[in-house]
């Protein structure tokens, strides 16, 4: 087996199983975990752009990708 082989065969057989996404789910959660407050936070709003977030809001859910203890 070639050393790349040997590699790929390490990484799908690894802790992560080739689940190359793995480190990125807690990340995802957070985000979506901040952005369904957000969205529960606002008030109700009619029209076509009530649904578009403002600066601040996007700026809560980005910051929200990192870790509570590295903030």
């Amino acid at each position: 087996m070639t050393d790349s082989g040997t590699e790929q065969e390490a990484f799908v057989l690894g802790p992560d199983r080739g689940n190359s996404h793995h480190q990125s789910v807690p990340i995802y959660s957070r985000m979506l975990t901040e952005y369904r407050e957000v969205k529960q936070n606002r008030s109700r709003k009619t029209g076509r752009k009530s649904y578009l977030l403002t600066e601040e809001e996007l700026r809560r859910i980005a910051a929200s990708r990192v870790h509570p203890s590295r903030r």
